[in-house]
């Protein structure tokens, strides 16, 4: 058969004056074969006008492999019996028109609900050289990063002209040498049946019924090919689970977190998380544990009811357990996320401020508000981890103007002078 690079597919309908009669051909070129082979270029259609005057809607849609590739409207209205002739044309992306294309046809008379919808089809070989695309999980390149829990879903569907998948997958170096017998087949409607179509086919389930295994760590070739032979190659490597956290934006241990306060954790930087898990358990400031421990892996309910993963609400996660933080106490809070298994943990101290104090006045030489004071009278610690020291009025120290000392380990001064008369200043600790 001769190859054409414009081929007309012509719609042979006749209509009565109610209503569309039956396609009773589909042809390329006047040829009514059920075959065709073209070297490119475009599908022009054409239907034969009605056969009474009026107003006709024709509505075309052409399938290629059984999936519409386009859809047209049009409506004719004919003054007598020399209508002209209704066509649309369609122009493929690809040189490579190969596949068996169905044409449907909907012909109906304005005003008058009946119609009729007739459709053929035919076989039309333009074999051009194919082009594999290759997307693993969504990304296509030459290095992809896949969850060892995760799916490795094989989307070739933008691969052009061809009807016909390989698949090949081999253990790898970082440096694409192969360290394996490649597990490979030519995939049949079988496969495809099985494990998915080729726009999402689950190619872990698939190798792992061949008995392969991925390994955390370790790197592996997967390579589509089409028919004529053409191939592409991407390496995969397989990364497990990282747990990483945060508690109220801080990486820092211990964080410091007020016992009036909230214990947010933030685990959205850990990496292939399936799942996870949290635990606090009361600590010393050298990560000893001892004591009852609050955990579990999240539900969805847990997330719903204390916050998403981004800004977790630790407190009413433990106290709902009956876990009770107190002031002055250390402890570990542990995200683990899985699998495989990886946790990390963080120590906070749980730290309260003191009342305001208040235990001199600014008379005789100043005014004295000394951390040693407060310790003998049992209101505040002998370490604190903070100070702040304002006038009775409420104004910051170092908003006061006066020459002032404010320090954590001794407390508040201010010593009196002709040029520096002390306001009243309280001070509170952080413990």
């Amino acid at each position: 058969m001769r190859a054409f690079s414009t081929f007309l597919v012509t719609a042979a309908m006749f209509v009565g004056s109610a209503q569309a009669q039956s396609l009773t051909s589909l042809t390329i070129n006047n040829s009514g074969g059920p075959t065709l082979n073209v070297s490119g270029g475009s599908l022009s259609f054409l239907g034969v006008g009605p056969a009474s005057f009026g107003t006709w809607d024709y509505e075309w849609t052409l399938l290629k492999n059984d999936s519409a590739i386009l859809t047209q409207k049009q409506s004719l209205t004919c003054d007598d019996f020399s209508c002209e002739l209704p066509t649309f044309r369609y122009q493929p992306a690809a040189a490579c028109m190969t596949g068996t294309y169905k044409l449907k046809l909907k012909v109906s008379r304005f005003f008058i609900p009946t119609s009729r919808t007739e459709s053929n089809s035919i076989t039309v070989y333009a074999p051009g050289r194919p082009t594999p695309v290759l997307k693993v999980n969504g990304q296509r390149g030459l290095n992809v990063d896949v969850c060892a829990a995760g799916p490795i879903t094989v989307d070739g569907s933008q691969s052009t002209c061809t009807a016909d998948y390989f698949l090949g997958m081999e253990l790898s170096d970082i440096y694409w040498n192969a360290l394996s017998t490649p597990a490979t087949r030519w995939l049949t409607t079988k496969e495809f049946a099985k494990f998915g179509p080729i726009s999402n086919f689950d190619a872990k389930w698939f190798y792992e019924n061949q008995f392969f295994r991925f390994v955390p760590g370790q790197y592996y070739r997967l390579t589509l090919a089409t028919s004529p032979w053409v191939d592409t190659t991407t390496l995969l490597h397989i990364v497990g689970s990282t747990a990483s956290l945060t508690i109220n934006g801080s990486k820092a241990s211990p964080t410091l977190v007020d016992a009036d306060g909230p214990i947010r954790l933030d685990g959205t930087t850990s990496t292939c998380a399936t799942g996870y898990f949290v635990s606090v358990q009361l600590s010393d400031p050298s990560w000893h544990r001892f004591g009852p421990e609050a955990m579990r892996w999240l539900s969805v309910n847990d997330l719903a009811r204390y916050g998403s993963i981004d800004n977790f609400d630790v407190k009413k996660f433990a106290e709902d357990q009956f876990f009770k933080f107190v002031a002055g106490q250390y402890y570990r809070v542990k995200l683990a996320v899985g699998t495989p298994w990886s946790e990390s943990t963080m120590l906070i101290r749980v730290t309260a401020w003191t009342p305001w104090l208040n235990s001199d006045g600014p008379g005789g030489v100043g005014d004295f508000e000394l951390l040693a004071n407060f310790v003998k009278a049992g209101q505040a610690c002998p370490h604190p981890l903070d100070i702040q020291c304002q006038t009775t009025s409420g104004v910051d120290w170092k908003a006061a103007g006066q020459v002032y000392t404010c320090d954590v380990n001794k407390g508040g001064v201010c010593i009196w002078s002709p040029q520096n008369q002390c306001f009243d200043y309280r001070v509170r600790f952080r413990c």
